[in-house]
């Protein structure tokens, strides 16, 4: 996927893009694993889902698990993603 982003974007954004990427993901797994939401469910139950992520978003204090959970497992995942690039090269 790097490869493909830099065909298109410098190496700054793709590497901003990637990080965001890695991010989502972690945000998705913390949705999926402890909310318990399916991906079928943003067809199912779009607004019961957006509403829980507004909460998220908008009420940090009270939602501190979510986002030591996401910025921690943001943080392995940037590490594989940082040794495996290393290991490549």
């Amino acid at each position: 996927m790097k490869n493909l982003l830099l065909v298109y974007f410098n190496r700054k954004t793709a590497h901003a893009i990637i990080i965001i990427t890695i991010f989502l993901s972690a945000f998705g797994v913390y949705i999926g694993r402890f909310l318990r939401y399916n991906s079928w469910e943003i067809l199912s139950k779009p607004f019961q889902i957006f509403k829980a992520i507004f909460n998220m978003i908008t009420q940090p204090i009270i939602n501190q698990e979510v986002w030591l959970f996401t910025f921690s497992l943001s943080l392995f995942l940037w590490l594989g993603y940082f040794v495996f690039n290393k290991l490549k090269n």
